[in-house]
């Protein structure tokens, strides 16, 4: 997706959120990953540093988080918005 997005980069803003259900962790495996806000953002923020690297200005991308999702998923969603032009 990122692909075909690539030749509209100055065009969009790209905003990547993190997903996580609401069942709570309940082994930690270190002291960074605690809740599933901080799983979530970390999809998110993982997706963003990806578009970056590819070459994605910083000024057009956003993350959100979503800890508590009803759906039960483990996703992560992308919205892509045009951007506004001001003359």
């Amino acid at each position: 997706i990122l692909g075909l997005l690539k030749p509209y980069n100055e065009q969009i803003n790209i905003y990547f959120e993190g997903h996580a259900d609401n069942s709570p962790i309940r082994v930690h495996k270190n002291d960074i990953l605690v809740d599933n806000f901080v799983l979530s953002s970390l999809r998110a923020s993982g997706m963003l540093h990806y578009a970056h690297e590819l070459g994605f200005s910083e000024k057009n991308l956003f993350i959100q988080a979503a800890a508590s999702n009803t759906r039960n998923s483990r996703t992560l969603s992308i919205r892509i918005e045009p951007k506004v032009v001001t003359q």
